[in-house]
């Protein structure tokens, strides 16, 4: 990893955004889109979607890569859905089931399990324990 974490995230987006303009010319998605059919809706979404949801986002991944376990960082896979599903239910009106609360509850207990978790398999030796004894002559 970069010692930069702007540049592991700027890294993940050009590479994303090379991969995804390709598959869009190959397939012919570059020819269906009027720009004049966009409502100012769909641009502000865009422009949240790409200041937080990868700029400031993927900059706080590779941060917390840099300062965290990998277990713990992984939780945000599945924090994330849970809460576009509540701002979805709190700013758009969208419909808030059991089924979505169980889940939210189920996502919600993994993640403490695995933050507040015990080390499984074996145990790292303490450092008295190896620290190599030495005699005075």
């Amino acid at each position: 990893m970069p010692k930069e974490t702007s540049m592991t995230a700027a890294a993940e987006m050009v590479c994303g955004a090379v991969w995804l303009t390709l598959l869009a010319v190959l397939s012919g998605d570059m020819g269906r889109v009027s720009l004049s059919q966009i409502n100012a809706a769909s641009w502000a979404a865009l422009l949240y979607l790409v200041l937080f949801g990868s700029l400031v986002a993927f900059t706080c991944f590779a941060w917390l890569l840099k300062v965290s376990t990998p277990a713990k960082v992984s939780t945000a896979g599945y924090v994330n859905p849970m809460v576009a599903v509540f701002l979805g239910w709190a700013f758009h009106g969208e419909k808030l089931t059991g089924r979505s609360l169980m889940a939210s509850l189920v996502i919600i207990l993994g993640v403490a399990l695995i933050i507040s978790g015990r080390r499984t398999g074996p145990k790292p030796a303490a450092a008295s324990a190896t620290k190599p004894v030495t005699q005075e002559a």
